[in-house]
């Protein structure tokens, strides 16, 4: 399974890597400093992220709180603010209530606040939305979208924006079936990250890699494994200890390295086996991983003894897959029906014909 499928996983699951007691300290620290500013615009901002600390345990307080983000923001007539809780809002109903045509309205708000300021941060990232819906809907020319997205990520002058839009168009170049695309975003995505977020630039390093051994360039991917060895102990670990465990295990196995690729995956089943509050998909892929390593051993033993338990957990897996799969027909369907009903165009499809040229 390629990594690309498990960060769209992440996102769309909206599983955190963060231990609940980090975010329940987090959540009491930003209301202890919003009840000391005055300011509208740093209210705006303080209440966006405890909408986004609320993402994993509570919904209705998640989508309280970017509510109150969107009216203090108002308030406060700043046009960067106002687009950045209209896009936390997109994006929530983007990946965690599967409601497209709900992120579609807030996007829609969104990019004229966005496009008046010149705030081509949040216009990348408005686009970031924008492309994966229509991948999913198959609504509009999704080339064009991607041209449209590069064009506003590399004009934020933000290296974190223009590698997330890079990466994104890798992972739907991925679902598209269309390897070739996707090399060469990844490589980009990559060489961004490399300078400023080594935790990123080793997963894309990882996704870079399955694609050329996907087309058969195995040299090129041993190159960049060799590559991602040399500096695999310098990574930060911020995307917490599973995706640090999972890559460098995945690294290790690529590598033949089979002994400290087992030791992680151990660790990482021991250490999540003991928490408060185990999580199935995490052990679904520490399994997974361990079970390919045995295998690549001639290991029949413990391929069965690792495969044994992770039956359970593919189970599950099918389970949430069916009902995520579901939910997202009756999305698709539902915006669809929206779409069609409209009388005025969506902005996914009026950046075709209005926005032909770049705006300065």
């Amino acid at each position: 399974m390629k990594h690309s499928y498990f960060r769209l996983l992440l996102l769309g699951w909206g599983l955190a890597t963060a231990a609940l007691s980090q975010s329940q300290a987090s959540i009491q620290q930003l209301k202890k400093t919003l009840a000391t500013v005055s300011s509208d615009t740093t209210r705006s901002r303080l209440l966006v992220e405890l909408g986004i600390q609320y993402e994993q345990t509570n919904l209705d307080s998640c989508f309280y709180f970017l509510n109150q983000s969107l009216r203090a923001a108002q308030r406060s007539r700043n046009a960067y603010t106002i687009a950045r809780a209209m896009h936390r809002l997109g994006r929530t109903h983007l990946y965690l209530t599967k409601n497209e045509s709900k992120a579609l309205e807030w996007i829609n708000k969104g990019i004229p606040i966005a496009k008046r300021a010149n705030d081509y941060e949040h216009l990348a990232k408005y686009f970031q939305l924008l492309v994966i819906i229509s991948v999913h809907q198959n609504i509009g020319n999704f080339e064009d979208l991607f041209k449209q997205l590069l064009r506003y990520a590399e004009k934020s002058n933000k290296w974190q924006v223009i590698g997330e839009s890079y990466g994104v168009i890798g992972d739907l170049y991925v679902s598209l079936k269309k390897d070739e695309q996707a090399e060469k975003a990844y490589e980009k995505a990559m060489n961004v990250f490399e300078n400023y977020d080594l935790d990123e630039w080793f997963t894309y390093g990882l996704d870079y890699a399955d694609i050329l051994k996907n087309d058969g360039k195995l040299d090129q991917a041993r190159l960049i494994h060799q590559k991602l060895d040399l500096k695999k102990d310098q990574l930060p670990k911020s995307k917490g200890e599973w995706v640090y465990f999972t890559d460098v295990a995945r690294l290790g196995i690529e590598l033949k390295k089979y002994a400290e690729a087992e030791r992680l995956l151990l660790e990482g089943i021991t250490k999540e086996r003991q928490s408060a509050r185990p999580d199935t998909f995490h052990l679904y892929f520490f399994y997974r991983h361990l079970t390919d390593l045995y295998v690549q051993q001639a290991n029949y033993k413990k391929a069965y003894e690792s495969g044994m338990a992770l039956a359970d957990f593919r189970q599950w897996l099918k389970a949430k897959r069916q009902t995520q799969d579901s939910k997202l027909q009756m999305v698709q369907l539902e915006a669809k029906l929206t779409l069609e009903n409209k009388e005025t165009e969506i902005a996914l499809l009026a950046e075709q014909k209005k926005e032909q040229q770049p705006c300065y």
